[in-house]
């Protein structure tokens, strides 16, 4: 009989940051941030071809299988847990806190996607990792993927991003505070009139810096990647890394 596949959706919830951050990048409104506007304007850009290329390469990356368990940690509105789930797997989904995981030697694979690390302090941040690990079983994979923080420099800071959908406007300015090493982001949404303010952070890691994380968590091999699970290179939009405990 086939064992129970499942996908798990974990959000992060709760306080933002604390301890060594500066002022700057204290302020982590995840409500406001993760809310329906997120979606809303997110939806244009991710679209069903993008879903689906991202899949293959997670599917790749991390040799799964039909009959993999996957940990989808901060899964969002479900867009690469439905994906994978598509492809012979079972979803069920959960709200928690990533920093704090029940489960051990529950899961074949953990995957981080989409810039969902780097949330909190370092502290924080490595718990993260340490129960990943521990909800995984001997021989399984932990997933990380975030943007590249090399690239994000070179492309020149501040800079201004704005999404338009119809008449309504979300407006991104997002500096880099190099002390702490995290991208600090001012959203300013403007949707049927009105409009909405927020500010978030995310630390963002190099690949040494991830190696020592997951190596310091007990993961016994980590191998990096760049956009798409092509060669890393200072140039490419975004960092992977796959340890394996």
């Amino acid at each position: 009989m086939k064992r129970q596949d499942f996908i798990a959706g974990v959000g992060s919830v709760g306080g933002g940051a604390q301890g060594e951050m500066t002022d700057r990048t204290s302020e982590f409104d995840f409500d406001k941030l993760f809310g329906e506007d997120y979606h809303y304007f997110y939806e244009q850009s991710l679209t069903a071809e993008r879903t689906e290329r991202e899949a293959d390469v997670i599917w790749k990356l991390v040799a799964l299988t039909p009959d993999s368990t996957v940990l989808d940690l901060g899964c969002g509105h479900g867009r690469i847990s439905n994906a994978l789930a598509e492809r012979g797997l079972a979803a069920n989904f959960f709200q928690g806190d990533m920093r704090c995981l029940e489960w051990t030697n529950a899961f074949d694979v953990v995957l981080i996607w989409f810039t969902t690390f780097g949330y909190f302090n370092d502290v924080e941040n490595a718990q993260v990792v340490q129960h990943s690990a521990r909800a995984l079983q001997p021989g399984g994979r932990l997933l990380i993927e975030q943007m590249n923080r090399y690239a994000l420099v070179r492309g020149g800071l501040p800079s201004n991003y704005v999404v338009t959908r119809g008449n309504d406007l979300m407006i991104d300015r997002v500096e880099y505070d190099a002390l702490s090493d995290r991208s600090v982001t001012e959203r300013i949404i403007v949707r049927d009139g009105r409009v909405k303010r927020s500010k978030f952070f995310v630390r963002l890691y190099s690949p040494a810096e991830l190696t020592a994380l997951l190596g310091e968590a007990g993961f016994r091999s980590v191998q990096v990647f760049g956009q798409e699970g092509q060669p890393f290179t200072l140039y490419g939009h975004r960092t992977m890394v796959v340890g394996t405990i």
